[in-house]
């Protein structure tokens, strides 16, 4: 962890340290102890803040050899060895032999997801949902959907090097873990191997899942539009879920109801953006799955990580000579959606190995999907902020005289995915909530309607999951008035469905005009405009960089200093954590095939 310049301690990390201490000296622990733990819990807490799920030996406790940085923290009585945890000893914190520092129940979360990852690559005793032959239903009928099936294998356009992986993991494998940039086929490779399971077993039942009720909705969108032969689309599940959803979050009871006791009725559970799944949600998820289930994941290790804490995914999907996953990992490299002078795909190749001045070198010379607008003022010049108003003039067309009938919501809706600003925070004058106000200003003024209050064409992104109203955080709202003229906001649902919900029965809720980039995280649009803070800041790195270009499929307008994006290239995003250090030591302890290959 960098500690060479002073931060501001957090609040959690000020909270346990005093806690702790107070803990340290009722349980008896010398005073050197008590201050020690002291000093490593302001730590803790601050790298907890910034996502880490534990904290590594550095500056704040380097006098110590781990040896000695053991036995002082054991003597406070609140902190384990890895030994003492594996024996059952629950404290509330724990050292592990590495010399990492934990809360107990993210070190107990990274070792329960370990575990399970590791049986998940174990061979199953039969292939998941397959039935006695009797049972199977083999027939005619289910013979012509093997010939659909294989017509659809042969039309589907994806590089056979990685096709041929991914399919032959699929069929063999619990575990797959499918990471690749936008553009590399990742949907179509789904796509593919639906057929191809489906195919062979078409008793299979599949659940479809991402973080997000946006990146679900879209998953579920690409795979109806990939084309799959009417007899494979009629078994594909009807909707896809966000996660929390298919776990069965019960907000009164602060828990799932699918569980290691409650498990998912689900064979195979396809997971998309799976880069937004922080430690604690991927360790319940695993731990639902039915015996002999498997579990594919879908994602990019370069976008950013999870909002809370962990990086599961960038660990799982790593392909070195260490990689505890390595021959379960497909990476998808080659690129459908951006051309080979795409300017946008040069750019994020150029971010994603760290070429700043390669990257300032092509956003000078303005190919036609980029455009660069260098400035470093606070706040952004009027002419550019009416720019970026401007940009959603096509969406105003689309809602004029509109009512919240399904065609015209349907015709808001694709307008409003086509344009989006995305900034790197949310508060500040570059950041969402200023530039959702200079933005509304503007919209209003276009629309000649009052400066405050509700008006048709304004558009909103839930912050909560409600699940009475089967909303959920990430999705998008647009108010148009209904035939006795009254405002309803209309959404557009996973399932393909609308919802209309009065401006009264809302859950929290703020501007969509402009995201951040992790809000933005599954989501894509046609255009965007990423605006970057004027100040360095830590949350400006490489992977978000990344993120909030390759929102885009068509063009990119960046907004920002050649300082700030060098730093932003320079800095790359890393969490402390062991998830593939416990993986690993879980496989060699069973010789698991997903590490042997």
């Amino acid at each position: 962890m960098n500690t060479e310049q002073p931060r501001p301690l957090s609040w959690l990390g000020m909270a346990l340290a005093r806690h702790a201490d107070d803990w340290a000296r009722r349980a008896g622990a010398p005073e050197e102890a008590a201050q020690l733990l002291g000093r490593c819990l302001e730590a803790l807490g601050q790298a907890m803040a910034e996502g880490h799920v534990c904290l590594l030996p550095d500056a704040h406790i380097s006098e110590h050899t781990l040896g000695a940085l053991s036995e002082k923290l054991r003597a406070s009585h609140l902190v384990a060895s890895e030994v003492q945890s594996a024996q059952g000893e629950r404290l509330p914190f724990v050292l592990d032999a590495q010399g990492r520092f934990y809360l107990y129940r993210y070190y107990d979360a990274e070792v329960r997801l370990a575990r399970q990852l590791a049986a998940l690559c174990t061979p199953p005793d039969r292939a998941p949902g397959e039935g006695a032959p009797e049972q199977s239903g083999e027939g005619a009928a289910a013979k012509d959907r093997r010939a659909d099936g294989a017509d659809f294998q042969q039309a589907a356009a994806i590089p056979e090097d990685d096709q041929a992986r991914a399919l032959q993991a699929a069929r063999t494998r619990r575990l797959l873990v499918i990471s690749g940039g936008p553009g590399t086929g990742k949907t179509t490779t789904v796509a593919r191997l639906l057929a191809a399971l489906l195919d062979e077993n078409p008793r299979l039942r599949v659940a479809l899942a991402a973080p997000t009720g946006k990146a679900a909705q879209r998953m579920m969108e690409a795979l109806r539009a990939r084309g799959l032969p009417p007899e494979l689309s009629e078994r594909l599940p009807a909707s896809s879920f966000t996660l929390h959803r298919l776990l069965g979050w019960q907000p009164g009871e602060g828990r799932f109801r699918h569980g290691p006791q409650r498990p998912l009725p689900y064979d195979l559970i396809i997971v998309d953006e799976a880069s937004m799944i922080d430690l604690s949600l991927a360790t319940h998820l695993v731990e639902a799955l039915a015996p002999d289930a498997r579990l594919f994941l879908l994602g990019d290790r370069d976008q950013l990580a999870a909002v809370e804490k962990g990086v599961v995914f960038a660990e799982l999907a790593r392909d070195d000579e260490a990689a505890p996953l390595r021959s379960s990992v497909v990476l998808l490299r080659r690129n459908y959606r951006f051309a080979a002078d795409s300017g946008i795909g040069r750019l994020a190749a150029c971010i994603n190995r760290g070429a700043h001045i390669d990257a300032l070198a092509l956003l000078r010379a303005a190919p036609r999907d980029l455009a660069w607008r260098n400035v470093a003022d606070a706040r952004l010049p009027q002419a550019e902020l009416e720019a970026l108003a401007a940009g959603f003039a096509p969406y105003l067309a689309s809602v004029r005289n509109a009512r919240a009938g399904t065609d015209a919501a349907a015709r808001a809706h694709a307008a409003l995915a086509e344009y989006r600003v995305l900034t790197a925070l949310r508060i500040g004058p570059r950041g969402a909530e200023g530039l959702n106000e200079e933005i509304d200003r503007w919209l209003r003024q276009q629309l000649t309607v009052p400066a405050e209050g509700g008006y048709a064409g304004q558009a909103i992104v839930v912050l909560e999951n409600d699940y009475p109203l089967g909303l959920f955080n990430g999705d998008t709202g647009i108010a148009l008035p209904d035939d006795q003229g009254r405002l309803q906001f209309v959404f557009s649902l996973a399932d393909g469905t609308w919802r209309m919900v009065a401006p009264a029965r809302l859950p929290p809720h703020a501007p969509a005009w402009a995201l951040t980039v992790h809000k933005a995280q599954g989501s894509e649009f046609a255009r965007v405009a990423l605006v970057l803070p004027a100040a360095d800041t830590p949350v400006l790195t490489r992977e978000l960089l990344y993120t909030g270009i390759t929102r885009a499929r068509e063009h990119v307008t960046l907004y920002g200093s050649a300082t700030r994006l060098s730093e932003a290239i320079a800095r790359r995003s890393q969490r402390a954590g062991g998830l593939a250090d416990r993986l690993s030591a879980c496989l060699s302890a069973t010789a698991a095939p997903c590490r042997r290959g």
